[in-house]
């Protein structure tokens, strides 16, 4: 999606109270942001919303800040937008019970609908559980297979360091923050895969992470696919 034609989808997602499901019910209801944008009262609060979210809508009070979002979005290189209605949208995301409604995007989207596999788990692995998770994101990437994981540092990492030895194309998405990192191990894998080109999605630019927004949506899931399969 243009930059340009994504304010409407942009003020939709930071609307105050308007959570991913709520936003899909409201679209599912009245076509398009623009539609949504465009509602009554009544018919918004037809729809279950909360009196401050149904009001801000009819206000329009998140478009202010939404242009801000969009040009903090325009700074970064090779970034766009990406509605749930395009093609590129990751179709797995879809599946879940409340697929965020806009994703922003940096890089290859093509890898987002490849066949995946996520490597995860502890920050402090033993030497065997380093080579192993460093095995298995080499041979499955030399495989065909998109490495995902939360970036978080030890196997996580150690995964994608593996699928890096396959000279991957690395992709990263992220439900919340695609400039924040929270730990400096992690921000120096992000530089790193940063350097060939990566491919992120997120949905609000600046989000702070916390202890129930896991890293994985506040600073980066990257995904690496072997350009040698």
């Amino acid at each position: 999606m243009e930059l340009d034609g994504s304010l409407s989808w942009l003020a939709l997602a930071l609307t105050p109270g308007l959570a991913s499901r709520l936003s899909a019910r409201v679209l599912r209801k009245f076509g398009s942001p623009d539609g949504v944008f465009r509602a009554s009262l009544a018919d918004l609060e037809s729809c279950n919303l909360p009196a401050q979210a149904a009001q801000a809508i009819v206000k329009k009070e998140s478009f202010k800040r939404a242009e801000k979002e969009l040009d903090g979005i325009r700074k970064i290189a090779n970034c766009r937008l990406l509605n749930w209605t395009e093609p590129e949208y990751p179709q797995t995301l879809l599946q879940i019970y409340d697929p965020p409604v806009l994703l922003y995007v940096r890089g290859d989207v093509q890898v987002l609908n490849l066949p995946s596999l996520s490597i995860v788990g502890t920050r402090r692995p033993t030497l065997y559980g380093t080579q192993m998770a460093q095995r298995l994101g080499r041979e499955l990437a030399a495989r065909g297979l998109v490495i995902v994981s939360g970036l978080a540092r030890g196997i996580d990492a150690i995964g994608h360091q593996g699928a890096w030895m396959r000279m991957g194309a690395p992709s990263e998405f992220s439900a919340r923050a695609l400039t924040f990192a929270t730990r400096r191990k992690t921000r120096s894998c992000m530089r790193k895969f940063s350097n060939a080109e990566p491919s992120s999605l997120n949905s609000h630019c600046g989000l702070i992470p916390h202890r129930r927004i896991f890293p994985c949506e506040t600073a980066s899931s990257r995904a690496c696919r072997s350009e040698s399969s």
